[in-house]
């Protein structure tokens, strides 16, 4: 149904900082009933089941107050190309880093600066792989040029790999990589520990790096940007970032910067107690040439259309039904699309954003669809582009909508139990949904929903189907891998647990839905993906990986080459 809606839009001036060009913004068993109508009773009442004990959201002309949902990904990046992993060595005073080809398994210790930490990694087409290892202890970014070779003054000897130090701010702990494998920033994620000795007054601090056309050319300029980051994305063609912080956004374009420098908030003129930046959720286009801002102080969003020599900087604030719980930003076949989650009317906002900026009124470039008593508080679309799930994390017994985008008709699910994660498999047919585990046990002779809750579990959704397969798992899922086999889409989940003999891997085949669990005799830590094979990163003194062969499920350890790389090269 459409709502009520007002649009106000603003002209902008933007003053282009020098260098940069940037700106800121102020600021189990199965069930397999998909005929059935899901809805639990008392579904909405005032979400009863509200996680960690919060206070119930509650509608925008409620005096309670507003509870955000929290998306957790657990599906995360780690340091691996094609062809090879980079594994940091983890021993205490440690300054070595690990390449092991995934093909045939051999060990390339690389020298580095104390105490690597974060690495990213990627293969381009004009150098071959690249690391970029961030070594805490030596306040130091290393970059590896892992197929370069030079050959030994003394003795003549080819060695592989060519590694330079570049100093960065003390205060930073983590890593971002664009999209072209050639700029990373180095910045202060503040859900991790901050070093003691690192200064407390420079909270704002982050460092560019741009791989050189040799290493002698590659360089790291210091940025002053937002304090408290909480999300950086990036254009698609890894042109510019965008980091969302404490005190707004900032736009960087990464090729124009060229000395150290201040880089402004984008001046959206938003009032703050509406649009706090502190507690802002943004989506930005592939080109970068917009953004969508939402906030959980105001029903509705806005839209930034940033300066270029055809258009004036452009700002437009959309009225909505509810608050915004969560943005989805749909780019395909020459369409860009909104989505917007409005959690407690129950629906999903759809804004045409080309036909809006190109002057259609908010009542025909915005659609409200009805989601049938799903929780709209997060959404995930498959990569496809065909279907949208909206969920909440917030209720005991939530409901799973599926919106097909071109009939924009929607299917409920009902689940067991509190969500924690969802991720789709790369085939867009199966949504893979990971339970929280509620506190306390089940007890004994518990009804089978009840110990379902009180266990670490996993749902199977077949989108087209409608069929669910409900999963117990061995132990906490902490990281999941989603891949394809030549007859199937596969996940390993990386299972953790204080019981031994529960910590391992589980394989799940989304075709037949088997599940196979690998125990593993030391603690995972990281599960990735590289030439073919799944590998798993175990807590060892000396350094070990197991490797899983995706089509045959064959596996090979490899130990040791911690104790390896730190033999002098």
């Amino acid at each position: 149904m459409m709502k009520k809606l007002k649009v106000l839009q603003i002209l902008l001036v933007i003053l282009i900082g020098t260098g940069s060009a940037a700106i800121l913004t102020g600021c189990g068993d199965d069930d397999s009933s998909p005929g059935a109508d899901p809805r639990p009773s008392n579904n909405n009442a005032g979400y009863n089941n509200v996680a960690n004990n919060s206070s119930s959201p509650g509608n925008n002309d409620s005096d309670g107050d507003f509870v955000e949902e929290r998306e957790e990904f657990l599906v995360r990046e780690v340091a691996a190309t094609d062809r090879y992993v980079f594994v940091p060595n983890s021993a205490p005073g440690s300054n070595t880093v690990a390449m092991i080809d995934g093909q045939d398994l051999s060990i390339v210790p690389f020298r580095v600066g104390l105490e690597p930490t974060e690495i990213r990694a990627v293969l381009l087409e004009d150098v071959g792989s690249v690391a970029y290892v961030l070594c805490e202890g030596s306040a130091a970014l290393a970059i590896i040029r892992a197929d370069a070779s030079s050959v030994d003054a003394m003795s003549g000897e080819v060695e592989r790999g060519e590694v330079r130090l570049l100093k960065v701010p003390r205060e930073v702990n983590a890593l971002a990589m664009a999209p072209d494998g050639r700029h990373v920033l180095a910045y202060i994620d503040p859900t991790r520990p901050l070093r003691s000795e690192a200064s407390v007054a420079s909270l704002q601090t982050m460092a560019l790096i741009r791989l050189g056309e040799s290493a002698e050319e590659d360089r790291v300029f210091e940025l002053s940007v937002t304090r408290l980051i909480s999300s950086i994305q990036f254009s698609a063609d890894g042109r510019e970032a965008f980091v969302l912080g404490r005190e707004g956004v900032n736009r960087i374009v990464l090729d124009e910067v060229q000395q150290d420098a201040f880089v402004p908030p984008i001046a959206l003129n938003l009032a703050d107690d509406v649009f706090p930046p502190g507690n802002q959720q943004i989506a930005v286009s592939a080109d970068g040439s917009f953004m969508v801002v939402r906030t959980s102080q105001f029903a509705g969003i806005a839209v930034y259309q940033f300066e270029t020599e055809e258009v004036a900087a452009q700002l437009s604030v959309i009225e909505l039904s509810a608050i915004p719980t969560d943005l989805k930003l749909i780019e395909q076949a020459g369409t860009r699309t909104v989505l917007a989650a409005l959690r407690d009317s129950e629906e999903v906002a759809l804004l045409d954003v080309d036909a809006f900026f190109a002057g259609a009124d908010v009542g025909h470039a915005l659609r409200v669809l009805e989601v049938d008593g799903a929780q709209a508080g997060l959404v995930q679309v498959t990569p496809d582009r065909a279907h949208a799930l909206v969920y909440s994390g917030l209720t005991r017994l939530p409901l799973l909508g599926v919106i097909d985008l071109e009939s924009e008709s929607t299917r409920l699910f009902s689940l067991r139990n509190q969500i924690r994660s969802v991720a789709i498999s790369p085939d867009s047919e199966k949504a893979i949904v990971v339970h929280r585990k509620q506190a306390g046990s089940a007890g004994v002779g518990a009804d089978p929903m009840t110990v379902f809750q009180h266990s670490h579990g996993m749902t199977i959704l077949d989108i087209a189907s409608g069929y669910m397969r409900a999963l117990v798992l061995q132990g906490e899922p902490t990281d999941v891998v989603l891949t394809k086999t030549q007859a199937s889409s596969v996940v390993y989940a990386l299972l953790e647990s204080s019981n031994a003999n529960n910590q391992g891997v589980v394989r799940i085949d989304l075709t037949s839905f088997r599940s196979d669990f690998v125990r593993l005799p030391r603690k995972p830590v990281q599960i990735g993906q590289v030439a073919g094979k799944i590998f798993v990163h175990q807590e060892a003194p000396t350094g070990r990986i197991t490797f899983f062969d995706i089509e045959t499920q064959a596996q090979r350890t490899v130990s040791g080459y911690e104790l390896n790389a730190g033999i002098d090269r």
